[in-house]
């Protein structure tokens, strides 16, 4: 599975911004299978 970070924000540089991005993949996290590989992808987002 690739995570795509960018449609959160381009600005993700506080951990509030973090937190709620986090909070909104939560969910699809918990029903990444086990053996499936999860690639975050940044390209987008200002650090």
């Amino acid at each position: 599975m690739k995570l795509h970070l960018e449609k959160f924000g381009k600005t993700l540089i506080s951990r509030e911004l973090g937190s709620e991005a986090f909070k909104a993949f939560q969910v699809t996290l918990r029903e990444l299978p086990k053996d499936e590989d999860l690639e975050i992808d940044f390209s987008g987002v200002l650090m």
